[in-house]
């Protein structure tokens, strides 16, 4: 049973990105995450809330390739404040993952 969840989970895709250190405003960070599947293209912003990801401010992520690819992405903090990483697939379907935890900027 495991092994079908695992194959619908990969066919459906998934992005997920990893919880960026604190810092200064504007300073510049490089952020991580995972994708499914292989060759998916992700795009990252950050966002003011867990719940609802940003309409602007994304840029694209460069992929790192292997089966579940890891992608990275050069970019500056934002405004100081509490900050959520978001990422999206710009492929179909379209999958949208949020850090698990925020970004604290000073």
């Amino acid at each position: 049973m495991s092994q079908n969840i695992g194959r619908s989970i990969l066919r459906r895709g998934r992005v997920t990105p990893n919880t960026p250190a604190g810092g200064a405003a504007a300073s510049a960070v490089t952020v991580t995450g995972i994708v499914s599947p292989a060759g998916a293209r992700v795009e990252t912003a950050w966002g003011l809330t867990n719940t609802t990801p940003p309409d602007t401010g994304w840029g694209a992520a460069t992929n790192g390739g292997g089966l579940a690819e890891t992608w990275t992405r050069n970019t500056t903090r934002p405004a100081a404040g509490t900050w959520w990483l978001w990422a999206r697939r710009t492929d179909w379907p379209r999958t949208v993952g949020v850090a698990v935890a925020p970004t604290v900027v000073t």
